[in-house]
C-alpha cells in the first residue's frame, strides 16, 4: 500500500514516491534515478537499485490507472488542440473571403476613380485649348 504522504517529510530529508505498475511491468534488476526539476534547476538522487519478481498474474491484465490518465488527457489535449485549429482555419477562410470581396471592390473603386481622373483630364485638356 502507498504512503498517504507521497512527497517530502517534514524534515526534508526523505523523499517518498510511487512506483507504478508499468514501470514494474517487466522482471528483472532495474537501475534508476530519481530527478526532481524546479524551473532550471534539477536534483536527483543516487542509483536505486530495484529488484522486479516475476508477476504471477498475466501480463494483458495489468493495467496502471496512471499512465492511463496520461495518456486519457493526452488525447483528449490533442482533441481540443484539433478543433481549435478546425476553428482557426473556419475563420481564417471567411477573412480571406471578406479581403478578397474587399480587394474587388477596392479594384472597382479604382477603376472609376481612374475613369473620374480621365474625365477631368478632359476638361481640363478643352478649358486648356478651348475645344
Amino acid at each position: 500500500m502507498l504512503p498517504r504522504n507521497i512527497g517530502v517529510d517534514p524534515n526534508g530529508s526523505i523523499v517518498y514516491f510511487e512506483i507504478t505498475t508499468q514501470m514494474t511491468a517487466v522482471a528483472g534488476d532495474i537501475i534508476a534515478v530519481v530527478e526532481l526539476s524546479i524551473i532550471t534547476e534539477v536534483a536527483q538522487t543516487g542509483y536505486i537499485y530495484i529488484k522486479v519478481d516475476k508477476n504471477p498474474v498475466p501480463q494483458d491484465t495489468i493495467e496502471s490507472t496512471n499512465e492511463f490518465k496520461s495518456i486519457y488527457e493526452y488525447a483528449e489535449d490533442a482533441k481540443d488542440s484539433a478543433e481549435n485549429a478546425e476553428r482557426a482555419a473556419t475563420a481564417s477562410a471567411h477573412h480571406s473571403g471578406l479581403s478578397i470581396t474587399s480587394a474587388a471592390e477596392a479594384a472597382e473603386y479604382a477603376e472609376e476613380l481612374r475613369g473620374g481622373i480621365e474625365d477631368v483630364a478632359d476638361v481640363k485638356k478643352n478649358l486648356i485649348t478651348g475645344g
